[in-house]
C-alpha cells in the first residue's frame, strides 16, 4: 500500500531542492509570469503546502519543531527573489529573502484570527 510516511527530516536538508523545483514546475509558469509582469524588484512567492502535497521528508520538516534552518537555499528561478513556505498544519513557517533563511510565526495569537 502506498502511504505517507517515512524517516524524518528535522534539518531540512530536502526542503530547499523540493522548493527550486516546485517553483520551476510547469504547473507553477503563471505564478513566475505574474512576478515578473509586476515590474516590481522584490518579487516573493507564497507557498502553501497542503498534506500530501509534497514529499514526506519536506512534509515532516515543515510539520516538526522548525527549530533547525535548513544548510542550503533554495536556488530560485528568475523572476521569483524570495520565497515563504507554511504547511497547513505547521505552527512555523521557512522564508528566503534572496540572502537569509529564517523563520516565522504562521499561527498563534494575533495571527490566526
Amino acid at each position: 500500500m502506498r502511504g505517507i510516511g517515512g524517516a524524518v527530516d528535522s534539518q531540512g536538508a530536502a526542503l530547499p531542492e523540493w522548493v527550486s523545483e516546485f517553483l520551476r514546475d510547469s504547473d507553477r509558469q503563471d505564478v513566475l509570469c505574474k512576478l515578473q509582469r509586476s515590474g516590481a524588484t522584490d518579487r516573493q512567492a507564497f507557498v502553501f503546502v497542503s498534506f500530501g502535497g509534497a514529499p514526506w521528508s519536506v512534509e515532516s520538516y515543515l510539520t516538526g519543531q522548525l527549530d533547525q534552518l535548513p544548510a542550503e537555499a533554495p536556488d530560485l528561478s528568475p523572476p521569483v527573489t524570495g520565497v515563504w513556505v507554511v504547511s497547513q498544519f505547521g505552527q512555523r513557517g521557512l522564508r528566503w529573502d534572496g540572502a537569509a533563511r529564517r523563520l516565522f510565526e504562521a499561527r498563534g495569537r494575533g495571527i490566526d484570527d
